[in-house]
């Protein structure tokens, strides 16, 4: 039990990438498809169900860490341990969409960037997973990490597979919505302190900073958040785009005949 919670120096285990961390990858896949296999037909007040439990099981996870740092530490390490994160995101607007009203413009921006922004950072989170650069892979905080990564997968997997998430064309901007909140808090404490939350200070530890290095901070900030609308209208949003220039394209030419 002790070496789980166990403290490691930096750059101690080097388990990213290795073997457990694949096995731990694929895995994690295949339980989300197959569990979204067998749920795929369930009623929406089974899903409301779901959303609300993870809602508030996800909740914990964070204080969970801030108590095992507290023992450990004696501290709160405040250049890592604030929820200003994109995966902080995934915890704030579950219980937003398990509870306000279908619909709504908050529920609309929350499940918006859950099936869109959020899958993003849950690929990036459990692919490039820096804690078990520190961390080995039976230890508490590679195996919280790991875990969270899954879950926030998991939940925009059922939201898609089951069609309680339906795109529409206005998602591709108010998936922002949420982002623009926590942007502010974020890049205001990365300036004031040199962190690097939401990595727009450098993606410290991450490949972004290779590409961070060829810009000023300010126009990497723009740069990222540019990359960020782009790909995610591209990847979750480009048939909604295309079906709106294709209809519009046929109205014109009808309003010629």
């Amino acid at each position: 039990m002790k070496k789980f919670f166990r403290i490691m120096r930096p750059g101690e285990a080097q388990e990213m990438h290795g073997l457990n961390h694949w096995i731990y990858i694929l895995v994690a896949v295949l339980v989300i498809a197959i569990l979204c296999i067998l749920l795929r037909n369930i009623s929406k007040r089974s899903i409301k169900n779901i959303l609300k439990v993870f809602a508030v099981v996800m909740l914990l996870f964070d204080p969970m860490y801030w108590i095992w740092e507290a023992i450990m530490f004696g501290r709160f390490h405040l250049p890592t341990s604030l929820p200003l994160y994109y995966c902080s995101l995934f915890w704030m607007t579950l219980p937003l969409i398990a509870w306000c009203k279908e619909g709504s413009f908050v529920y609309r921006c929350s499940i918006a960037y859950i099936c869109t922004m959020n899958v993003i950072a849950g690929v990036f989170g459990l692919i490039i997973n820096t804690h078990l650069i520190t961390y080995s892979f039976f230890t508490f905080v590679a195996q919280r990490s790991l875990l969270y990564h899954v879950v926030m997968l998991f939940i925009p997997a059922l939201l898609w597979t089951t069609r309680t998430y339906k795109p529409k064309q206005i998602d591709g901007a108010l998936f922002l919505v949420p982002l623009a909140i926590l942007y502010v808090p974020a890049i205001t404490i990365d300036f004031i302190y040199n962190f690097d939350y939401c990595y727009m200070n450098g993606g410290r530890g991450t490949p972004i900073i290779n590409f961070s290095k060829l810009m000023p901070p300010p126009v990497f900030i723009i740069v990222m958040i540019a990359v960020i609308i782009a790909v995610v209208n591209l990847v979750f949003y480009g048939k909604n785009h295309l079906d709106y220039i294709l209809k519009k394209r046929r109205q014109r030419l009808a309003s010629h005949n």
